[in-house]
C-alpha cells in the first residue's frame, strides 16, 4: 500500500510506533501503528493503522502466529527521524522479520537457551520507468529472548 502525505505526517509526529504482524481469518496482516498522545484530561491517545507489506526470514523455519516491536520514543530516535525524513508519498514500506537470525549452537545449547530476532524496514519506491525497487533498508531492532513463545519478538504458532 502506498504511503500518503498524511501517513508520513502521522509517522513523523507519533509518540509511539508499533510494528505488527498477525493473522485475521485467513489473511496475514503487516502494519505500522502510529500512536499519538492527545494530552487531554483523559490522557487519551489516537492510533492510526498504516498497512505495510512484510515477510519472514531466518534460521527458524516455523509458521509465525504474530510478531511485534514497539519504538517507545520515536520523537528522540535519530534513526527513526532519518527514516521518516526520507519517506515520500507513494513509497511502500516492507517489514522484514528475521527469526533466529543470530542464533548458533552456542546460544541454543546454553543453560538458558536464547534466540535473537531482528526487524528491518525497507522503503520501496517506483523509479522513472514505473518499476518498484528498494530505495533504502534500515535495521530497526533486535531482541534476545529465551527460546520460548512468551517473550520473543516473533512468536511461532
Amino acid at each position: 500500500m502506498k504511503l500518503s502525505k498524511e501517513d508520513i505526517k502521522r509517522l513523523k509526529s507519533a509518540d509511539r510506533i508499533c510494528f505488527d504482524f498477525y493473522r485475521k481469518d485467513d489473511e496475514e496482516i503487516h502494519q505500522i501503528r502510529a500512536i499519538k498522545e492527545l494530552r487531554d484530561e483523559w490522557n487519551s491517545e489516537k492510533t492510526v493503522e498504516i498497512p505495510a507489506e512484510g515477510y519472514f526470514t531466518g534460521t527458524y523455519q516455523a509458521e509465525v502466529e504474530r510478531a511485534f516491536y514497539m519504538n517507545h520514543s520515536p520523537q528522540v530516535d535519530r534513526g527513526w527521524k532519518t527514516i521518516t525524513e526520507l519517506l515520500k508519498p507513494g513509497d511502500e514500506i516492507l517489514l522484514q522479520w528475521c527469526k533466529g537470525y543470530g542464533d548458533c549452537d552456542l546460544l541454543r545449547n546454553s543453560p538458558v537457551p536464547v534466540t535473537i530476532d531482528h526487524l528491518y524496514l525497507e522503503i520501496w519506491r517506483e523509479n522513472s520507468k514505473e518499476q518498484r525497487k528498494i530505495k533504502h533498508t534500515f535495521f530497526l531492532a533486535y531482541q534476545t529472548s529465551k527460546l520460548d513463545r512468551l517473550v520473543a519478538m516473533i512468536k511461532p504458532l
